[in-house]
């Protein structure tokens, strides 16, 4: 990673979900004795000079003392999270994480920083589906965001498919071959097998 490239990117962490599926709030369930959003906003502090935090429940967060802000767009998914993020930083481009992932690793994180500046968006895929998150999105993003919030279209796949998009495919993890650095904790079983170390 460049300096520059770092220097031109807030990371943020994603957690205004819901949590419908999980029953608790997932950022705040642990593993290796520190919260999800804890262990994502410590990798992403490692590649990226500031880290802000996207939820409503802000009281929740303090404990990070970071940044944190609200949805502009009330109940909109993280379509509405990636646009606060934009709204809330004047920095070009955001390397966005969801609170779910607390395994993601720096490493692969870098691969979006250190993508060409001439895209939209930098994104992780597999054969012929697209993960919107982890995902490096450019300010160049915001005039098409605001249009699809505002005629009320809420998929960052459906936002993903009207830029210029730049993908890298997913490969194993070299550091465990049972972790899936990728994988997203929606549920009870997900929660568990986690710290059994399969998924």
């Amino acid at each position: 990673m460049s300096a520059s490239t770092g220097n031109t990117t807030t990371g943020v962490i994603l957690a205004g979900g819901k949590n419908s599926r999980m029953g608790s709030n997932k950022a705040l369930l642990q593993i290796q004795g520190k919260t999800f959003i804890e262990h994502i906003a410590e990798t992403l502090r490692q590649i990226v000079p500031e880290v802000i935090v996207i939820a409503d429940q802000r009281e929740e967060f303090e404990f990070l003392a970071l940044p944190i802000y609200p949805d502009i767009y009330k109940d909109c998914g993280p379509l509405a999270g990636l646009h606060s993020s934009f709204m809330n930083t004047d920095i070009p481009a955001i390397l966005a994480v969801t609170c779910d992932m607390p395994l993601v690793e720096a490493s692969l994180l870098s691969t979006l920083l250190n993508s060409p500046p001439d895209h939209d968006a930098a994104l992780f895929s597999t054969d012929e589906f697209i993960h919107p998150f982890p995902g490096l999105y450019r300010r160049t993003c915001l005039p098409r965001l605001e249009q699809n919030l505002e005629a009320k279209k809420y998929s960052v796949i459906g936002l993903i498919r009207t830029l210029n998009v730049i993908t890298y495919p997913i490969l194993p993890s070299p550091h465990s071959l049972k972790l899936n650095p990728f994988t997203h904790i929606n549920n009870p079983s997900d929660y568990r097998k986690l710290h059994e170390g399969h998924l």
